[in-house]
C-alpha cells in the first residue's frame, strides 16, 4: 500500500509584526537610520509574499506609532518620503500578486498626497484576497478606544450597555499569560 501524505503543518490565519529596529539595525552597520528604515520595507515586501506563500491569510504589520511623531522631523519627514515611494514602487507587484493592501490608523497627520496614494493602494487591491496586508500607521492606544467606540455605536450599540461589558469582564478569570497547574484546572472546572 502507498504510504498516506502528511498533512500540512498547520499555519495561524493572521500574523502582526511589530517593525522595529531598523534605525538602530542601521547604526550598527554605521549607516544612516534612514538606509535601516528602507531596509524594513523590503523586508516587509519579502515577507508578505513568504506569508502568502504559507496560506497566510492576513498579516498586520505596526510601521508608524503616534509616539513616533516625536522622532526628529528630519526623520518623520524621509519615513513619509519612504512610504511615498514605497507604494509607487511595490504597489503594482502586490496587486498582481493577489495582496489586499489596508491603512488602519488616524490618518489626520499625514499629507493629502500620502492619504491618495493609501487610497489609491486600497483601491486598487480592494479585490484581491489572497493576503490581506493591514498596514498599522499613527496608531496608539487612544487611538484603538476611539475607534472601537465609533464601531460599537455604529454597530447600534448603546453606550449605557458598558455596565453589562465590564460586569462581563469581571466576571473573567485573567491569567495575564500564566497556565493553571492541573489542580487549579480541576477545582476551575476548566
Amino acid at each position: 500500500m502507498g504510504q498516506r501524505p502528511e498533512p500540512a503543518p498547520a499555519v495561524p490565519r493572521h500574523v502582526a509584526i511589530v517593525m522595529d529596529g531598523n534605525g538602530r539595525w542601521a547604526k550598527k552597520r554605521h549607516m544612516p537610520r534612514f538606509f535601516g528604515h528602507k531596509q524594513g520595507v523590503d523586508a516587509l515586501v519579502r515577507t508578505v509574499h513568504a506569508c502568502a506563500e504559507r496560506g497566510i491569510e492576513y498579516l498586520t504589520v505596526f510601521a508608524f506609532s503616534s509616539e513616533n511623531w516625536k522622532r526628529p522631523s528630519e526623520e518623520v519627514s524621509g519615513l513619509m518620503g519612504l512610504v511615498l515611494v514605497a507604494v509607487s514602487k511595490y504597489l503594482a507587484k502586490l496587486s498582481a500578486d493577489g495582496v489586499r493592501v489596508r491603512i488602519i490608523g488616524d490618518r489626520a497627520q499625514v499629507s493629502d498626497k500620502l492619504r491618495q496614494a493609501w487610497q489609491h493602494a486600497e483601491d486598487s487591491t480592494s479585490h484581491n484576497s489572497k493576503i490581506q496586508l493591514s498596514v498599522a500607521f499613527n496608531y496608539g492606544g487612544r487611538w484603538d478606544i476611539v475607534q472601537a467606540c465609533r464601531q460599537a455605536i455604529a454597530a447600534g450599540l448603546r453606550p449605557e450597555e458598558l455596565d453589562d461589558a465590564l460586569a462581563q469582564y469581571a466576571r473573567r478569570e485573567r491569567r495575564f499569560g500564566a497556565v493553571l497547574d492541573a489542580a487549579e484546572l480541576v477545582a476551575s472546572g476548566e
